[in-house]
């Protein structure tokens, strides 16, 4: 089922302290998390007033396999892993914010995150939404230069922090690892070479389809997914109204490409969107 949630929550930011590594991951193996409860709370509580939890092999699994660190080899992962550490946040958090500079490399492991961009007038978009397995800005890690969007958790998200001073040595020293860079930003530039074309060439409904396509083929052959992310923020995406994409997806399902649940709020896929 595709199931479209409403926005609204507030957002808070949770600071990360400078001693917050001492939660760390050795090679997937005793391992520990930062559980953030869904108040905010000062750099203090982050480390110490909460619950400890070992990440689930789902986590581990996940980070093994996926391309960046396949292609960094297992030296650099241990390297980069024995330094780093899981952190939870509720839905509507903010991991940073535009123009901050970067203090980790992140991945995400659990929930949707979505990069918020915002010029002089005050406007915002969001630019891009990110799942599990997907790493956040790697440029401004390696440049060390303040990042150009916001990352704001549109559902609750549990993120693999990798610290940023420690990734540039890594990379500067490791071949392996600067492959994996390499082919982590070609990736990046693909999928923002195919976001303009979208944007200039497609139509509304044309987008909307391809979105959910990706999803499908992100969930290995599955029939249905949840998109668990604000309306708005999946019309953002995709560079159009909350109405236009309720046009769009009701167009779609005229086509027999999706199918409305009666409710309203989900839709089941009948056909892959082309």
């Amino acid at each position: 089922m595709i199931q479209i949630n409403g926005g609204g929550a507030s957002a808070a930011k949770f600071a990360v302290a400078p001693n917050a590594a001492i939660f760390v991951l050795i090679y997937i193996r005793g391992n520990k998390e930062i559980n953030q409860n869904s108040a905010p709370a000062t750099s203090a509580e982050a480390t110490t007033g909460n619950r400890m939890q070992h990440p689930t092999n789902r986590h581990a699994a996940l980070i093994e396999r996926s391309p960046f660190f396949q292609a960094a080899g297992p030296a650099a992962m241990a390297e980069l892993l024995a330094a780093s550490f899981i952190q939870l946040l509720p839905r509507g958090a903010i991991l940073f914010e535009l123009g901050e500079e970067p203090q980790f490399l992140h991945m995400v492991l659990e929930g949707r995150l979505g990069l918020q961009a915002e010029v002089e007038t005050g406007a915002k978009t969001m630019i891009e939404l990110l799942g599990p397995g997907e790493i956040l800005l790697a440029p401004a890690v390696l440049l060390s230069l303040p990042y150009l969007a916001s990352a704001v958790a549109l559902t609750e998200v549990r993120m693999l922090m990798v610290p940023a001073r420690l990734v540039r040595d890594a990379t500067a020293r490791s071949l392996p690892l600067a492959h994996a860079m390499n082919e982590l930003l070609s990736r990046h530039w693909r999928l923002m070479a195919e976001q303009v074309v979208d944007l200039k060439l497609r139509s509304a409904e044309q987008r909307v389809a391809r979105f959910i396509a990706r999803r499908l083929a992100e969930e290995q052959g599955a029939t249905h997914v949840v998109l668990g992310e604000p309306r708005t923020a999946i019309a953002a995406r995709l560079g159009m109204t909350p109405e236009t994409l309720s046009r769009a997806l009701a167009a779609l399902e005229a086509k027999g490409k999706l199918h409305r649940a009666p409710d309203g709020a989900t839709i089941a896929t009948q056909a892959t969107p082309e």
